[in-house]
């Protein structure tokens, strides 16, 4: 379970590609839901971005395209 408010950064990955969000990768953002739970299909979270991309601060980042600041 990812914790909502935890920092994230947006790592590259075959998902996001697919969702044509390729230049998402590298940006910063915190989570603000937690979608990754069972029964859902395509898992990951809503994340509020630090710099808009596309105008936008919030977008669903699959799990495979999260990486947690420690």
């Amino acid at each position: 379970m990812i914790k909502q408010g935890a920092e994230i950064t947006i790592v590259p990955s075959g998902r996001l590609e697919e969702m044509k969000l390729s230049g998402l990768a590298g940006i910063r953002g915190i989570i603000i839901e937690d979608l990754c739970y069972n029964g859902r299909k395509n898992k990951g979270c809503m994340v509020c971005l630090d710099t808009p991309y596309m105008g936008e601060y919030t977008w669903f980042i699959p799990v495979e395209s999260i990486k947690i600041k420690e």
